[in-house]
């Protein structure tokens, strides 16, 4: 299999996020679709949850919170932003498995477009098996002309639609919700357990 994430965790041991202009400009991050989801009183998971942008908003709202990203240091970084909440639990890639069932929602955004595509079926095919009957993933994929988005030492995949409906062949139903970009299309991928 291959995995992006050692890339991600030499990243992290070089300071990249901390010079990252998405790090830096630290600035709370809702599209107007996660506003959209029943959170409340949901138990949530957040994959890849940086230093806490969106994580604030499913804190606020959510009856509890599992956020996940690459390792502790960014980990320690999301604890220092959900500091006033107590319904969080923190996970890096190494234990997110341990993240209990009965999930409601599984939420991810800027993470996909950034890992392997045996990493994204890996992660729909475990959280399918952790999701209640009704819980839906919401996840966002980068679709077009990956070669010319402006990323630094990041990898960037590139996928197709085909290849995004084929993660979800086990869900009741997947809606999108596209966005589109110069030179790529944002697709939240909205799929529903049966």
């Amino acid at each position: 299999m291959t995995k992006t994430i050692n890339t991600w965790k030499y990243l992290q041991k070089t300071n990249y996020f901390e010079n990252h202009r998405l790090f830096r400009e630290f600035q709370i991050v809702n599209p107007k679709h996660v506003k959209e989801l029943d959170i409340k009183d949901k138990r949530v998971v957040e994959i890849g949850c940086g230093y806490g942008r969106n994580s604030v908003y499913f804190a606020k709202h959510a009856k509890k919170l599992f956020v996940v990203d690459v390792n502790d240091h960014i980990i320690n970084k999301t604890k220092k932003t959900l500091k006033r909440f107590n319904n969080v639990q923190y996970y890096t890639v190494d234990n997110y498995k341990e993240i209990p069932s009965r999930l409601d929602y599984v939420y991810s955004a800027l993470v996909f477009q950034h890992i392997s595509k045996e990493e994204m079926k890996e992660y729909i095919d475990f959280f399918y098996t952790k999701l209640k009957k009704k819980g839906k993933i919401v996840v966002q994929f980068n679709i077009g002309d990956s070669e010319n988005i402006p990323v630094q030492a990041e990898p960037m995949i590139k996928v197709t639609e085909e290849f995004v409906n084929s993660l979800f062949v086990k869900f009741l139903k997947v809606e999108y919700i596209k966005d589109a970009g110069e030179k790529y299309i944002h697709v939240y991928a909205i799929a529903t357990k049966e």
